[in-house]
């Protein structure tokens, strides 16, 4: 144990607030900064402020959205900003996917059900690798040159991982473990919300709803139902997010790129 009076910068401390030396080099540093500001022009003054100011702001942000629609391997690519709800984005699931968002009722859920990474086909389950695949890409599971007994493996690894949020959410919520992380929603549109009190998850209006309010990050996964009776299962991936630039400005959700088939036409 070294002496009081040591310097914790010669003996390598990372603790170093109480340090003279330090203290020192504070102080000069604050004061060659007041001296600065007190000598720069009214102009000078303002573009510092401004500078200072800039260099808090957190850039809004865009989410690269993947929407996939397993039961017709079809795929749709969206930006969306932060600042969108989910009912923008489900206006513009709708129609990339050639549907009338005024037809069905539908809904969002976190966290995305295991059923709906289920390999099941009308004829019973589908194992073949277009299959496993399609469903990979849908949840983020690199398949570039995989073979299919590690893409089999790849998704069984998604399904244990939702089954475990999935406990631990239901857990959270009917109090048998408080420590529990709970981080679980369900979105309907508003003017149609059930309101039931009886509801597994805290359900939320979609139009009231932002993507910033949910605070999905890449590689979460939610679940966006269309079509309440039929069901029509899609998987909602967040693939990436970046800042936003001016050529931003103004848009809504953007379809990027679209893959793959929609359900047929009613």
């Amino acid at each position: 144990m070294p002496s009081g009076g040591g310097c914790p910068i010669a003996k390598g401390r990372r603790h170093v607030s109480n340090c003279p030396a330090v203290a020192t080099s504070k102080s000069e540093s604050a004061d060659l900064h007041s001296h600065a500001m007190t000598d720069a022009s009214p102009a000078q003054k303002r573009a510092r402020v401004a500078e200072s100011q800039a260099s808090n702001v957190v850039a809004a942000q865009i989410y690269r959205v993947r929407v996939s629609l397993p039961s017709h391997s079809g795929t749709r690519l969206f930006d969306m900003p932060e600042s969108a709800s989910l009912h923008d984005l489900h206006l513009q699931i709708c129609e990339a996917f050639n549907r009338d968002p005024t037809a069905h009722l539908f809904a969002y859920e976190y966290p995305l059900p295991v059923h709906a990474v289920a390999m099941h086909g009308p004829s019973g389950p589908k194992t073949d690798k277009d299959t496993v695949t399609f469903l990979c890409n849908a949840c983020g599971v690199p398949t570039e040159g995989a073979k299919l007994p590690d893409l089999k493996k790849s998704l069984n690894a998604v399904r244990k991982d939702l089954e475990k949020k999935q406990r631990a959410t239901f857990m959270g919520m009917f109090g048998e473990d408080e420590n529990a992380p709970l981080k679980a929603f369900h979105v309907e549109d508003d003017k149609y919300m059930s309101n039931d009190e009886y509801d597994e998850f805290p359900t939320f209006g979609s139009r009231k709803t932002k993507l910033s309010d949910v605070k999905l990050k890449p590689g979460d996964l939610m679940y966006y139902e269309w079509d309440r009776g039929s069901s029509w299962s899609h998987i909602v991936a967040i693939e990436s997010n970046r800042n936003a630039t001016a050529q931003d400005d103004g848009k809504g959700v953007q379809l990027i790129e679209s893959n793959g088939l929609s359900e047929p036409e009613e």
